[in-house]
This record gives structure tokens, C-alpha cells and sequence, in this order.
């Protein structure tokens, strides 16, 4: 038996969603769009540590140009450490963040360093998609050619 969980290279969620006019409306709406997107809120969830979090982490990271602690970012979102740890770590999950000697920061495009939010997530998130669905179609064209195969010996 192959040990499938062995060959998960990542998963990686991405919605389709629509960004409305409503959504637009508040820094908080986005927050929350955002994560529903990315796959770090479920739809049906009521939860909104998520949201103070990234706010927090944001405001570090774009108004401050600094890359915050857990702490750091705790006390500024007013949410207990534990749960901070777990949504950096759900955001390091995507690939977009980092963590580098216990501070977050964004991934920054190599080349030239710079922090292009929207450029760093289409770079990151189009080269996995390619990639999976890469290795999708070898496994379709294999099983097409098995399949095929079986009906012309039949």
C-alpha cells in the first residue's frame, strides 16, 4: 500500500469569490473576504480571531515596515498568543508569509526585494497551480492510455 499522506507536497485553497461593493465597504470586510478566499475561515465559521490578527499583522508589516513577534502582535489585536500562533502559522501554511528568528514577515519577490503583495501571491499561487495541474494531467493521460489499452484487447 502507497502511503498517500507521504506524497502531499501542499494544499493549497483558493475560492472563487465574488469582491463586492459591500465587501469593499470596511478594511474589516476585507480581512474576513480575504481569509474566506485563501481557505483560512470556513464559510459556515463564527469565529473572527482571524480578523484582528491579520489587521495587526498588516499595520506591521505595510504602515510600519516592521515584522512583528507573537507577542507583538497579540497585544496590538488584543487576542490570547495561542490563538495569534495559530493563525500565523495558518498564514505561513499559504506560502505568502514567513517565519524568520520568531518575527513574521511577507514573502518578498527575489528579485528586486520588494513587498508587492498582489504580484507575490499571483507568482506563488500560479506556480503551484501549474505545477498540481501538471502532475494531474500525466496521471489522466496514464490512466487514459490504461484504459484505452484494456478496451482494445478486449
Amino acid at each position: 500500500m502507497i502511503p498517500e499522506s507521504e506524497l502531499i507536497d501542499g494544499t493549497y485553497v483558493l475560492r472563487d469569490m465574488r469582491l463586492t461593493n459591500e465587501v469593499r465597504l470596511t478594511k474589516q470586510s476585507l480581512l474576513r473576504w480575504l481569509a474566506l478566499a485563501l481557505g483560512l475561515l470556513s464559510p459556515e465559521e463564527s469565529r473572527m480571531g482571524f480578523v484582528p490578527v491579520m489587521d495587526a499583522f498588516l499595520s506591521f508589516q505595510l504602515a510600519e515596515s516592521r515584522s512583528p513577534t507573537v507577542k507583538d502582535l497579540a497585544e496590538r489585536s488584543q487576542q490570547p498568543e495561542k490563538a495569534v500562533r495559530y493563525h500565523m502559522n495558518r498564514l505561513v501554511s499559504t506560502g505568502l508569509v514567513r517565519c524568520d528568528k520568531r518575527r513574521y514577515c511577507f514573502v518578498r519577490d527575489s528579485a528586486s526585494d520588494a513587498l508587492n503583495l498582489p504580484k507575490a501571491f499571483r507568482e506563488h499561487y500560479s506556480d503551484r497551480l501549474v505545477k498540481s495541474a501538471s502532475t494531474v494531467e500525466s496521471a489522466l493521460s496514464e490512466l487514459q492510455r490504461a484504459y484505452s489499452s484494456r478496451s482494445n484487447q478486449g
